[in-house]
């Protein structure tokens, strides 16, 4: 992201100072720090993306040669593995023992413990 006379420590700063509500796929890694992607990106239809001419000269060409033009190539190609990362980041997979572990302690759940009585009367949460 350019900024012209911004650092980009000051950036950053302006990221972490908004409030996040629920989650956000969408991030930009900078160093450790993960940051939400800018409101203009998420809501625009446009993306830039840098790349050297040769790269772009590649893409071209593999457009081309699939008689699409350049977007609808790289839509084409990117989103379904888009979808394939959301997709195995949202869902737990488990082995056939804990399914049935699962099933059996919706069927017959362990007795609540003294802290839990608790915390329902107090009308908080555990951590």
């Amino acid at each position: 992201m350019d900024c012209p006379g911004k650092q980009p420590n000051e950036i950053a700063n302006k990221f972490e100072s908004r409030p996040l509500y629920g989650s956000h796929p969408y991030i930009i890694m900078s160093g450790r720090k993960v940051q939400p992607m800018s409101r203009q990106t998420m809501e625009g239809g446009r993306i830039e993306l840098r790349i050297k001419p040769e790269e772009k000269a590649i893409l071209a060409r593999a457009a081309a040669l699939e008689h699409v033009d350049l977007t609808g190539f790289i839509l084409r190609k990117v989103l379904p593995e888009a979808r394939a990362v959301i997709d195995r980041a949202e869902r737990v997979t488990l082995s056939e023992r804990d399914s049935f572990k699962v099933l059996d302690l919706l069927e017959r759940p362990p007795k609540p413990t003294a802290r839990l009585k608790g915390a329902a009367k107090a009308g908080q949460t555990l951590r």
